[in-house]
């Protein structure tokens, strides 16, 4: 178990936002296992592939929508796909507390 609990759907019912790693989940009750199901469909009913050329970027509010990558066969020859992850927060206030005191680099 990553976490405890948590629910995949938040928020205000105008303003919901959603939160889910589909390898990750793991229903707790029979009712939330259908849901879980309904939404991965909806997922991939609604889905449409993004395909980027070197040099381009595409950046995914996680709290508004859901990403995934394709499957691919790696070459090891340099030029395979390269995910760079990068985390971007409106304010660092209410993390304040994970600085690191030489560098004030936060750290999760």
């Amino acid at each position: 178990m990553l976490s405890d609990p948590v629910p995949v759907i938040s928020g205000a019912v105008d303003y919901p936002e959603i939160a889910i790693s589909a390898n990750g989940v793991y229903p707790l009750t029979r009712g939330a296992a259908t849901a879980f199901g309904e939404l991965q469909d909806a997922c991939r009913a609604t889905a449409h592939t993004v395909c980027l050329e070197p040099g381009q970027a595409l950046l995914v509010n996680n709290r508004k929508g859901v990403h995934a990558r394709s499957e691919f066969v790696a070459r090891h020859d340099g030029r395979d796909r390269w995910l760079q992850r990068a985390y971007v927060r409106r304010s660092l206030w209410n993390i304040r507390y994970r600085v690191t005191p030489g560098d004030r680099r936060v750290h999760y």
